[in-house]
């Protein structure tokens, strides 16, 4: 008896619903489904987690984009050119019609403007206090810089090469081609115009009070460049802190390299697929609060050009991370950042383009 009055009342209670809807009247107004998780109160819990994975590699500290620049073509190497010191040729040296942004910090402050003569040869490496006066010291290349090292350009007045005429105009010119591979036989101090082989002039500027646009001083303009845009790895330091200062701890923010598993970029004897995870090179996601943005730009400014790009490898250590793996290419990462299923999970990749793809794993 009791367990047919059970199972009564299991079916009487459903039957009352359905008799209720089909009897009342017809209801037209629109369902609003919540787009935060039940577990929420509100969607800025749901914070989206965002890994800035960074190359590192040796390519990463040169002075000039593409690769190719530094080739050798016409019995000089690419950085013997005239093309090299000008970014019309080269992609990375200095551009007069460019204002260069100052990085920030952490606090959202920028950092200092350099002086024209006295500039840090790395503005973020608070370890070294090397400073060039760029109105008598200038390089526009050295071993740190290129991939054939040796050679080191002659310590100078700051300067770079501007074409205009002849077939290539002033616009962007094709790299290891005519007239980018004029060689550069200017002297060091000198100022003034030498044919191009296209039949345009090449125009050697020193900079100084009056050589920017419309005779304007662009000596801190070229202050800023070197400080904190004449490499690769200065660039995209530079670039991160200024994409990365609007964010707030609505978001939750981590930073991990390419090649993590390499200690100061070197390989590690035996290096096998379960080597942890260098700390210097990977900071656990977290909310984007004081304290981890602190962390997260210090772990930015602190990474140095060396080793290999692995990209592939790098991308799927992430992917894997968002998946809760922590074996393998992961060991090392033993946090899980995903804290909702609905929580959306990106990766930005900051690179120079190239990778070894012998070197992954």
């Amino acid at each position: 008896m009791g367990q047919a009055s059970t199972f009564a009342h299991r079916v009487a209670l459903p039957l009352a619903i359905v008799v209720t809807l089909a009897s009342g009247p017809s209801l037209a107004a629109l369902t609003d489904i919540s787009p935060t998780p039940l577990a929420s109160s509100n969607s800025a819990q749901v914070k989206p987690n965002i890994m800035l994975l960074m190359d590192t590699s040796g390519s990463m500290g040169r002075t000039h984009m593409p690769d190719e620049v530094e080739n050798f073509t016409n019995g000089r190497w690419g950085f013997q050119t005239i093309g090299y010191k000008s970014y019309q040729c080269n992609a990375l040296y200095y551009n007069p019609n460019t204002t260069y942004a100052l990085p920030r910090q952490s606090d959202g402050t920028f950092f200092p403007t350099p002086t024209f003569n006295a500039a840090r040869y790395d503005a973020f490496d608070t370890s070294s206090s090397t400073v060039v006066d760029l109105s008598s010291a200038f390089t526009a290349y050295d071993p740190n810089t290129l991939l054939h090292g040796g050679y080191t350009d002659a310590a100078q007045p700051a300067y770079y090469y501007l074409h205009t005429g002849g077939s290539g105009g002033s616009g962007a010119l094709g790299y290891g081609q005519p007239p980018c591979n004029d060689a550069d036989n200017g002297v060091p101090g000198t100022s003034g115009g030498v044919a191009a082989s296209d039949g345009g002039t090449w125009t050697r500027v020193l900079v100084g009070a009056s050589s920017g646009i419309g005779s304007s001083d662009e000596r801190v303009n070229f202050a800023v460049w070197y400080a904190y845009y004449r490499t690769r790895i200065l660039t995209m330091k530079t670039a991160a802190s200024l994409a990365f200062t609007p964010l707030t701890d609505s978001f939750r923010v981590g930073f991990i390299t390419v090649n993590p598993k390499y200690p100061n970029n070197l390989p590690v004897a035996s290096d096998s697929l379960n080597n942890p995870i260098n700390p210097a090179k990977y900071l656990p996601i977290a909310d984007f609060d004081q304290t981890q943005r602190t962390a997260w730009f210090a772990k930015l400014f602190s990474q140095k050009p060396g080793g290999s790009s692995p990209t592939r490898e790098g991308l799927a250590r992430v992917g894997r991370h968002y998946a809760g793996m922590h074996d393998g290419i992961n060991t090392g990462m033993p946090e899980d950042p995903v804290q909702y299923s609905c929580q959306q999970n990106f990766t930005i990749m900051t690179t120079d383009g190239y990778w070894n793809a012998q070197n992954e794993t």
